[in-house]
């Protein structure tokens, strides 16, 4: 199997053959099943796992809930959207996650996924609270143009996209209550004058 696809490159018909047996070798269509929020806090760090420049502003942590693991043979990548409520492809902003709870947060699938002592699946997703809306159906930017989750006055919508060659599917679109996010910044005012 790995030499036949070393040697992919010689021929077409053998390059068709060796792109249908990695098809065939990649998971199927599998949902990434019911999911429902739990809570959202304010967090001033990325977990240490995720690669990106951090530019010295706070991040919105949520924690989610899913009917399944997000992890094992069924799942190849799984992905975050979220968008400003309705849930609109054509103003996405970007979103970590799903990954693992704890300190030190993984990526699912490629982490396990352990159950909480309740038996849940839960799992954490992170945001910005200012960034810029993109276009999925375009892969450009969206016209809707930047935002700032202080001034929003909308709900959030998430969804898990699981991708699979050549298609993805989704989870159901579940809703973080404005309300909720407003009591997240309200409880890290208080910590920070409490101090």
């Amino acid at each position: 199997m790995k030499f036949k696809c070393m040697l992919a490159g010689m021929s077409l018909m053998a390059l068709t053959g060796c792109e249908t047996l990695i098809v065939a070798l990649m998971p199927d269509g599998t949902s990434p099943g019911e999911h429902s929020f739990v809570s959202v806090d304010l967090v001033k760090e990325l977990p240490t796992s995720i690669r990106h420049t951090r530019k010295g502003q706070d991040y919105l942590r949520f924690r989610m809930r899913s009917d399944r693991p997000l992890s094992g043979d069924d799942f190849n990548a799984l992905y975050v959207d979220v968008s400003v409520c309705p849930f609109s492809e054509t103003r996405e902003a970007f979103a970590w996650g799903p990954m693992t709870l704890g300190n030190d947060p993984l990526d699912l699938p490629i982490a396990e996924h352990i159950p909480t002592p309740e038996g849940q699946y839960d799992y954490f997703a992170f945001m910005p609270l200012r960034g810029k809306f993109d276009d999925r159906t375009t892969n450009r930017p969206s016209s809707a143009g930047s935002y700032d989750l202080n001034e929003i006055d909308a709900d959030l919508c998430f969804r898990i996209i699981h991708t699979t060659m050549p298609k993805a599917e989704f989870s159901n679109i579940f809703k973080v209550p404005r309300s909720q996010i407003a009591a997240a910044f309200a409880r890290k005012k208080a910590s920070v004058s409490a101090d």
